[in-house]
């Protein structure tokens, strides 16, 4: 432990010279001798000493009442009166001053000495107490912050600003992570630009010792040298002169990131301190909790709205496909009157093209009806091969628009499925979505390599039929870092507003249900493959496939 450094303010010199010897005597570190007011003001402030011993008297335009007032007050430096007079008017002025003794002259070394280890002991309590008053009034400031800054970032941001400004720490910061431990966003106050190597490091997932600690630590960890403790870190510059305490801010198992504050190397940490940092921890962890929870339950209430909205128009296109249906089969008709009485010729070839392109429109109207009325939970036996080219059709028109070339390879000899048709075609119609947004993102134009493939073939596996379904595209691929996180609801890759994050978790959902497997191959910027399995004949269970 290092040496209290002590400034004697005294004009006699022997008297001065005997403090001195005295006091390395007793293991204390007396840094300076000064002789008048203004000059121990200027060297306490300078030096940063922990007690002053200031004579009453001094010469000079100042005397020692009125320098340790200032000393005091500016720098909040415990004083000690040394004076040989000890009368009331002197004593009601030096009062004032807050000293933390008075010893009168002549004194022992005993009194000295307890008067001075009095003295910094009350000191460093008073600064103790003052140091927790700014550290609950910064926890008072944030709890009052969380309960109406619904942004995170902002959060977060308040908060170590709030934890610097109530003069509790000289630096704080927070770095917020996902479920996969991957940086998501970061706030300091009194850091500055070695900060942003921190955040570098995090964001390539390169975490420094102390994050690792404190990640499998519970409670609040307490970095003394941090170039010790943790060589690496970028900020281990920021804390030479003092310390850092580091906690996770955890709820529920789940890490939402860590916090970090900056203590000055005078200061102690006490369990009561301790205890402050990790309730703010806490508070701060709920607090992006409830965020998440709220904005999961903003996902469901947008969905439901959509599922709504989907079954509306699922009920007015029943009743539009109804009213287009009657006039096409009479325009069909009325074509395949012309085309049988009329010649050879053009006439002819025309009634042929109206009654072509007529059942067109009415083979997609029917796919359409299919693909729009409410599921009744029934399964039948479906041509895999009809159920995705009814779902083709829905889609060709917008595929062809994009460029994107088709290449299908669709058997129409395999036994039938034993499953919920309009089900699977829910689960085929967002592969084939998915795989045109990753293409169109990858090429914004024509490219030979804009292509998607779709096959279907028959598989034997223990003796059992099944068929899959092979949905291929050549667009972005998926990240390996996120490929086994695509299933899981609310998870996206596309960028905000342009998906719920439901699709695949429904699709895979549906597949499990039906008794088969929804897997996934992919290659950043190569391809992706998703894998549609069903048995032929599915075990009979109990209940409906929901």
């Amino acid at each position: 432990m290092s040496k209290a450094k002590i400034l004697i303010v005294e004009d006699e010199m022997v008297t001065a010279e005997d403090l001195r010897t005295t006091l390395v005597r007793m293991d204390y570190e007396p840094v300076a001798v000064i002789s008048t007011g203004e000059m121990a003001v200027k060297i306490a402030g300078e030096l940063q000493v922990d007690l002053v011993l200031m004579d009453v008297k001094l010469k000079g335009e100042m005397d020692g009442v009125e320098a340790a007032g200032i000393i005091h007050e500016n720098y909040g430096i415990p004083v000690i009166y040394l004076t040989a007079y000890a009368d009331n008017s002197l004593l009601e002025r030096a009062k004032l001053t807050g000293p933390y003794g008075y010893v009168v002259k002549p004194f022992s070394d005993k009194e000295l000495h307890s008067s001075v280890e009095i003295a910094l002991f009350k000191s460093q309590s008073d600064k103790q107490i003052a140091h927790l008053n700014s550290v609950l009034k910064a926890i008072r400031n944030i709890n009052q912050l969380i309960t109406h800054e619904k942004n995170p970032g902002l959060l977060i941001r308040q908060a170590c600003e709030m934890m610097v400004d109530s003069r509790g720490y000289g630096s704080a910061w927070i770095i917020l992570l996902n479920r996969e431990g991957e940086y998501v966003d970061s706030a300091e106050t009194g850091i500055g630009k070695s900060f942003r190597t921190l955040v570098e490091r995090y964001k390539k997932m390169d975490i420094p010792i102390c994050c690792e600690t404190a990640q499998r630590t519970d409670g609040v960890i307490v970095m003394e040298n941090i170039k010790k403790d943790c060589p690496d870190c970028p900020l281990s510059q920021k804390y030479e002169e003092g310390k850092c305490l580091q906690s996770r801010l955890a709820h529920q198992d789940r890490i939402y990131g860590f916090m970090s504050v900056g203590v000055s190397s005078g200061q102690p940490v006490n369990v009561e301190e301790l205890d402050l940092i990790e309730e703010v921890s806490d508070d701060l962890a709920f607090a992006l909790y409830t965020f998440e929870a709220d904005l999961e339950k903003q996902k469901l209430e947008a969905q439901l709205i959509q599922s709504q909205k989907l079954e509306a128009i699922g009920s007015l296109v029943s009743g539009v496909v109804h009213e287009i249906n009657n006039p096409l089969t009479g325009m069909i008709n009325y074509a395949d009157l012309i085309e049988e009485k009329m010649p050879e010729g053009d006439l002819k070839e025309y009634a042929q093209g109206i009654m072509f392109e007529g059942k067109r429109v009415a083979g997609i109207v029917k796919n359409l009806l299919a693909f729009s009325r409410t599921s009744q939970n029934v399964e039948a036996p479906v041509s895999l091969a009809d159920v995705i080219l009814g779902t083709l059709s829905l889609v060709q028109p917008t595929l062809k628009k994009d460029q994107v070339m088709l290449e299908t390879d669709l058997p129409d000899n395999l036994d039938s499925v034993i499953c919920n048709s309009q089900q699977i075609r829910q689960v085929v119609l967002n592969l084939i979505t998915n795989a045109g947004h990753a293409l169109n993102k990858r090429y914004k134009k024509w490219d030979a390599n804009k292509k998607l493939m779709i096959k279907l073939r028959p598989l034997k596996r223990d003796g059992i039929d099944w068929q899959q379904i092979l949905v291929e595209d050549y667009g972005t691929g998926i990240p390996k870092k996120k490929i086994d996180k695509i299933f899981e609801e609310f998870y996206t890759t596309k960028p905000e507003g342009e998906g719920t994050g439901l699709g695949l978790s429904v699709s895979k959902k549906i597949i499990d249900d039906h008794g088969g497997s929804l897997r996934v191959e992919s290659k950043e910027n190569k391809f992706t493959r998703f894998y549609v399995e069903l048995k032929v004949k599915p075990e009979k269970k109990e209940g409906k496939i929901e």
